[in-house]
């Protein structure tokens, strides 16, 4: 029950809150969002030379592939990534203060080529 607003009230007054032992406990669902998501997260082409050809060359075998990396990500997150660490007790970890993500860049997305042979 309340008012329906779109912003929390503006006050420094506790007693507009009753159990809020002061103004700094105060808090809001403004900026939390919905960060649930699907990433095709590693994705491998790959074709097998067939063994009377690659035997021409001198080999057993021979594969042509490539691989990718975080190629698709689809969420309704506006952040840069839904995925951030959270955990508090390892400092290179501490990027993500309730609702603020500090400079912590999206995963990047990777393509790689590749040629294997036996001999």
């Amino acid at each position: 029950p309340g008012d329906i607003a779109d912003f929390p009230r503006l006050t420094m007054n506790s007693n507009n809150y009753p159990g809020l032992s002061s103004e700094w406990n105060y808090n809001s669902t403004m900026f939390l969002y919905d960060a649930s998501f699907a990433r095709l997260r590693e994705l491998t082409l790959a074709y097998a030379i067939p063994a009377n050809f690659s035997q021409k060359f001198g080999l057993r075998n021979a594969r042509i592939f490539a691989t990718g990396m975080n190629l698709l990500t689809f969420t309704k997150y506006p952040g840069g990534d839904p995925e951030i660490a959270r955990d508090f007790e390892n400092p290179q970890d501490r990027n993500l203060s309730p609702n603020v993500t500090y400079l912590t860049t999206p995963q990047q997305k990777s393509i790689t080529f590749g040629f294997s042979t036996a001999f």
